[in-house]
């Protein structure tokens, strides 16, 4: 599951256990978790989700390099779509169409709420052509590029409202001259009820692993995108392995850019040293957790890490275990250093590696840095904290609407999700 996929369940769910009704819409290329809900509508924790996928279209997620001829198939669904979204919207009484990026349900959810006459807001969680770039999709200044940003700008000029995931977003916003008053920031957040505590380190994994018993561990879980960067953690392993020999580093998951670090672990001679794993059942992920002494976050600053911030480190805080991560902007809206986090100077050459040599002699503190972590993610970025503004954003919208209408607002399903 993506982190969009987690935000998007975890606003839903939140919002309904406050004391609204959303509904959630996704699209054509969006697999139901039930095959023969494919058309219909799922019950997932007591939310409808209206399902309307479509088989015929290439439903791989941030695939970078997709043909032009499959991106542009992908957008003839929109009109389709966007009746759809109408259609549910009109037969369920919905008061605010709530859509997400990218640019491809936004728009269905600008478009079709301008047709009813509801307000709309678009929520922008990444700015898709950098992300393009840094995946090797498109070059900056590029037709892709130029395009993904046009769709993606069309669909903020349209919403009524816009809602981002963090400030280096909404600056950047605000920048393409975006009324700050139309901005309204809605930051990532972590549910501690489910992301528990990492249990102690399991001698059996560590085994199989191959691991020695006094390994320091470095680890990342989760989808390996090439802006993770994950690359400057191999390098520090290269570096620091010849003197501190029971130095590993664990990299849980899959994604576009697997292959070019598993080569680049051979090329560098590292390959003891590093353990890839599959992406492994949610149930097991826990016992991988259990065996890192600190999770390594080494993005690189450019536009994308500077102004999105990931859901990541708060999951990783909420299990009680170290982050050491770079001092790219996004991770500088979540880790304050020596509170919930380390960081490091990602412009230093040497920086993760003179980073990890510092964590690692503190190896005696790091259980109890943890625990105070998840604490205070627990007091500062829980769901509730961050999903409760929506609800009075959605009803001065709905009553703008109705004011500019001269018809008494009267309270309906008050939000749909566009996912």
């Amino acid at each position: 599951m993506t982190g969009a996929s987690i935000r998007s369940r975890y606003i839903a769910e939140t919002q309904a256990r406050l004391g609204i009704e959303p509904l959630v819409i996704s699209s054509p290329f969006q697999a139901p978790a039930d095959p023969g809900q494919s058309s219909g509508v799922e019950r997932l924790a007591g939310i409808e989700y209206h399902r309307c996928f479509d088989a015929r279209y290439d439903q791989r997620f941030m695939v970078a390099r997709k043909s032009p001829l499959t991106r542009l198939r992908k957008l003839t669904a929109l009109p389709s779509f966007t009746r759809f979204v109408r259609r549910v919207v009109t037969e369920r009484q919905v008061d605010v169409i709530h859509g997400h990026s990218l640019f491809f349900c936004g728009l269905a959810a600008v478009f079709a709420a301008r047709r009813l006459g509801i307000p709309s807001i678009y929520e922008v969680r990444s700015l898709i052509e950098d992300t393009l770039v840094r995946e090797g999709g498109a070059t900056e200044g590029s037709v892709i590029y130029r395009a993904y940003r046009w769709f993606d700008d069309l669909a903020i000029r349209l919403a009524d409202h816009i809602i981002t995931i963090s400030k280096g977003l909404r600056r950047e916003l605000i920048e393409r001259g975006v009324l700050d008053a139309r901005i309204t920031v809605i930051a990532n957040g972590v549910d501690v009820q489910t992301q528990l505590p990492a249990p102690d380190p399991d001698p059996q994994l560590r085994s199989q692993l191959g691991f020695p018993v006094d390994a320091f561990v470095l680890g990342y879980i989760g989808t390996l995108f090439a802006y993770e960067s994950l690359e400057v953690a191999i390098e520090a392993i290269a570096t620091l392995g010849p003197y501190h020999r029971s130095l590993r580093l664990l990299i849980v998951g899959d994604g576009p850019a697997r292959k070019a670090l598993l080569d680049r672990a051979v090329a560098r001679g590292v390959g003891e040293n590093v353990r890839f794993i599959d992406r492994v059942p949610h149930e097991q992920v826990g016992r991988y957790y259990g065996l890192v002494d600190v999770f390594v976050l080494p993005r690189l600053p450019n536009r994308l890490t500077d102004l999105v911030t990931p859901l990541k480190p708060l999951e990783i805080m909420a299990r009680a275990k170290p982050i050491l991560a770079s001092d790219c902007g996004g991770h500088r809206e979540l880790i304050i250093h020596e509170t919930n986090g380390f960081l490091y100077n990602a412009r230093s050459p040497s920086g993760l590696v003179d980073a990890i040599v510092a964590v690692s002699n503190r190896r005696s503190e790091l259980r109890e840095f943890g625990v105070k972590a998840r604490e205070w993610v627990a007091a500062h970025r829980s769901w509730e904290a961050a999903v409760r503004p929506t609800i009075p954003l959605y009803e001065e919208l709905a009553l703008q609407v109705a004011a500019h209408a001269r018809t008494p607002y009267k309270r309906r399903t008050p939000a749909s999700g566009v996912n």
